[in-house]
């Protein structure tokens, strides 16, 4: 019984290793990403930034990260009625702790009211 409960672990943990131990770095940028329709020349008000995450279990994602929501966030904190990110910087992220996983997106951009 205790060596199969022994195998049982082991395996686990080696699952584990092959699964749950996968990341990404692929960073991506965009030139322009509008919030609105409105595109005219803008006002600068400085740089933006942020952050979308899901978190994973035993390496089944529950969701996925979306650049969409990392700018609307952005947009939120910046606490100005943003129209466009010009220069918009997407960078992944992941960190994997034994069974429990979190992949976020970071994005960065230069906002124009």
């Amino acid at each position: 019984m205790l060596n199969g409960l022994k195998l049982g672990v082991f395996f686990v943990f080696c699952l584990q290793l092959l699964v749950g131990c996968s990341s990404y770095s692929h960073e991506k940028a965009f030139n322009l990403f509008a919030v609105t329709s409105d595109l005219s020349k803008g006002t600068s008000v400085g740089v933006v930034s942020g952050r979308t995450c899901s978190w994973s279990i035993c390496g089944y994602p529950l969701g996925r990260p979306k650049v969409d929501r990392a700018v609307i966030q952005a947009v939120r904190e910046s606490g100005h009625p943003i129209r466009y990110l010009n220069h918009l910087k997407v960078k992944p992220s992941s960190w994997n702790v034994f069974f429990v996983g979190r992949r976020c997106l970071d994005v960065q951009g230069e906002a124009f009211q």
